[in-house]
């Protein structure tokens, strides 16, 4: 349990529980409190305290927000160096905002590391480059999405040397479980969504 769990399971033990023999929930047999939903603004209310686990509340957001936020976490040195080397007149694939939430991310990664761990080493070893530290995207990887406008003619590489490349249309409305690399410029446009 992390720590600010474990502090709001104290505080309600403490006040005592209905239901259960020497204060269990009446739910569980083993005393152990599960985290319920209207526990969440106490835990996450202890700012300044270290929490194993981070409990955080998202208002919603489109699903291409959700899935380039996640990215961005994941991913962050990578897509400020995408981003960094983009072209002149190019087209950015990020908005100001999350371009803005990449570059704080990536400070507060670097405090963090910094602060926690990085001051106990030897100095030799007090540097650390996120960019090589930090897992690249695997292009290779495979994504479902939805397409929002029909596209023809995409070609699909093959995944062995043993088949040839060939040619799909991507109807609207349909769905498709295939390559990123294969449909990364449809994210970028905006042509197919990520699902």
């Amino acid at each position: 349990m992390c720590h600010g769990a474990a502090a709001a399971h104290g505080r309600k033990s403490q006040e005592g529980q209905e239901g259960g023999p020497e204060g269990q929930h009446p739910s569980d047999g083993d005393g152990e409190d599960p985290l319920h939903p209207e526990q969440l603004p106490a835990v996450s209310a202890h700012e300044g305290t270290p929490l194993v686990c981070l409990l955080r509340e998202r208002p919603p957001r489109s699903d291409r927000r959700a899935v380039l936020s996640v990215e961005i976490e994941k991913f962050f040195p990578h897509v400020l160096e995408k981003e960094k080397t983009r072209r002149e007149g190019e087209p950015s694939s990020l908005s100001p905002e999350e371009f803005a939430f990449a570059r704080e991310y990536m400070a507060n990664t670097e405090t963090y590391l910094k602060n926690v761990a990085l001051k106990h080493m030897p100095p030799n070893l007090q540097k650390v480059d996120l960019l090589r530290a930090v897992p690249k995207p695997d292009l290779d990887s495979y994504v479902f999405l939805r397409v929002k406008e029909r596209q023809e003619n995409i070609l699909v590489e093959p995944e062995t040397d043993e088949q040839r490349d060939y040619v799909i249309d991507l109807e609207e409305g349909s769905q498709h479980l295939i390559r990123y690399k294969t449909i990364a410029p449809l994210v970028a446009s905006g042509a197919v969504q990520l699902i």
